[in-house]
């Protein structure tokens, strides 16, 4: 996919890189020469610094090629503006973060489907570190959970196979420093990992028992 980022904001960085280890061409657009040094630095992606409220810099990253754009500059009036000039130019999914509600709702106004609020971004990722046991996906008879592993959970430091879990309860796979991992009949659960496991629904309430 073509994918155009508008702002080499700490979000768009990551959002950037994350977007072009996945194997998609990634083009960075930003009025700062100082932010689009800092991108070369760390990604080989394309830059383009300029005014971001002129249709330049846009034009010149081919924005009516763009599958996604995603605006995500601290100036939000240059976000609306980037989000204007995609939709202008057909582009068929648009994403925008933004810094309060009323932009937001401006946006929605417009269109703009995709748009998210920095404060509930950061107060959803906060709540979701404070929960131990949250719940990923579920089905008529089961859940799919995700469990937090803690120095102090029961499970920490343990083979899967060393467990003697009840049948109600299976573990998936692993989660370690954001990369999902496949379980083997030898894999350790290591404290500050999170389990993926897949639970009958009438024993959600045990989860925290058996495993932390």
């Amino acid at each position: 996919m073509r994918v155009v980022v508008v702002g080499a904001t700490p979000e768009g960085i990551k959002l950037a890189h994350l977007l072009f280890e996945k194997g998609n061409e990634v083009i960075v657009i930003d009025d700062k020469r100082r932010r689009g040094e800092e991108v070369l630095s760390q990604i080989d992606v394309g830059v383009i610094v300029d005014g971001l409220s002129k249709l330049r810099p846009y034009k010149e990253a081919g924005i009516e090629k763009a599958d996604i754009v995603i605006a995500v500059h601290e100036d939000d009036s240059i976000n609306i503006t980037a989000c204007l000039i995609a939709k202008t130019h057909g582009v068929k999914r648009i994403v925008a973060i933004v810094s309060d509600h009323e932009t937001a709702e401006i946006l929605r106004k417009l269109g703009v489907s995709n748009v998210y609020v920095r404060a509930d971004i950061l107060a959803g990722r906060i709540i979701k570190e404070l929960e131990p046991v949250s719940v990923l996906s579920e089905g008529e008879d089961f859940k799919i959970m995700s469990v937090k592993i803690e120095e102090t959970s029961r499970v920490a430091g343990r083979k899967i196979a060393d467990l003697k879990l009840p049948d109600w309860i299976l573990p998936l796979a692993i989660i370690k420093e954001e990369k999902l991992m496949p379980i083997i009949h030898d894999t350790v659960i290591e404290p500050g990992t999170k389990l993926i496991v897949l639970v009958k629904k009438k024993h959600i309430t045990d989860v925290t028992e058996v495993l932390r």
